[in-house]
């Protein structure tokens, strides 16, 4: 069961990345978009945001911890 979601994964992505490879030229004429914003949006879209969002998140948890620990007087 394992492989055949894994397989049908790649057959998602492969499938996603043939009609995007077509599209992005029609979706940059249509709005006049140029290549760094087209790359931004690609990048964006390759979850990058997410990258970003899961550091803020791990920053702000550890400045908690860090202050639950001082308050305790735990801290090392």
């Amino acid at each position: 069961m394992q492989l055949v979601t894994i397989f049908l994964g790649f057959v998602v992505y492969g499938i996603s990345e043939n009609i995007k490879k077509t599209a992005i030229p029609q979706i940059q004429l249509s709005f006049n978009l140029d290549e760094g914003q087209l790359g931004l949006l690609r990048g964006l879209q390759a979850e990058y945001g997410f990258i970003g969002l899961y550091a803020a998140v791990c920053s702000v948890a550890g400045i908690v911890l860090y202050v639950y620990l001082k308050r305790r007087q735990e801290l090392i």
